[in-house]
């Protein structure tokens, strides 16, 4: 099931785990943009948010709360982005927070092909 017009950009500082996740996400035939920093992260969503269905977001950044993805979730809302956007943070207090700043589902790392496929399914219902 290839989706080359979809967009997808992926904000996760880890670089093991942002590389195996931009792969396997690629491999499913979505375009990817791996940001691994809140304000490279704010400035690609800037420059490409007509084009991207879905945004995903660790919660914490550089392994600190005090780099949180919480600022970009409510630019984002601000902005009244249109695609999805995914929260996929480790600690379940921040999983909330994002829900609650406007993340319109959550996933674990391990399961983002599904969320990425049940939202891509959903989307096309939408449209048809």
């Amino acid at each position: 099931m290839k989706k080359p017009d979809l967009l997808v950009l992926l904000v996760e500082d880890h670089e093991k785990l942002g590389k195996s996740m931009r792969e396997v996400i690629k491999s499913y035939g979505f375009q990817v943009i791996w940001c691994r920093d809140s304000v490279s992260a704010q400035e690609t969503y800037d420059t490409q948010k007509e084009k991207l269905f879905a945004v995903i977001l660790d919660g914490h950044l550089n392994d600190t709360s005090k780099d949180d993805t919480l600022p970009l979730i409510k630019h984002m809302v601000d902005d009244n982005f249109q695609g999805f956007m995914i929260a996929t943070s480790l600690d379940p207090t921040m999983e909330f927070q994002m829900k609650a700043a406007g993340c319109t589902s959550q996933c674990s790392k391990m399961d983002i092909i599904k969320e990425l496929q049940k939202l891509t399914e959903m989307s096309v219902k939408a449209t048809t």
